[in-house]
């Protein structure tokens, strides 16, 4: 298996539960407070911050994680929001979460 297909299966394992997924910020804590999405006490994270966690797992640069997230989010949108990091918010903030 690809590095960069483990790396998104692993970030929809983390947010799989719709629970444990948010928007607005990377991470959130229990209270619903923001986190870094590194920390301990994170239990719930947006898109971008579940493949930043799964990715740091893998020892892989958070630069070439986010990369991997801006061309899967620009497909996603087949293309229609130009830039691939609005591409990013565009997918985790509007899409439903079965398709996140």
């Amino acid at each position: 298996m690809s590095t960069t297909k483990m790396i998104l299966e692993k970030a929809k394992a983390l947010i799989a539960d719709e629970k444990k997924r948010t928007t607005g910020a990377f991470a959130r804590d229990e209270k619903g407070e923001w986190v870094n999405w590194k920390s301990d006490n994170a239990t719930c994270w947006c898109s971008l911050g579940a493949v930043l966690k799964a990715a740091d797992e893998e020892g892989v640069p958070d630069g070439k994680a986010y990369e991997t997230l801006q061309l899967t989010a620009r497909n996603m949108t087949y293309g229609k929001v130009l830039n691939s990091k609005d591409a990013v918010v565009y997918v985790n903030d509007n899409m439903p979460h079965d398709q996140v």
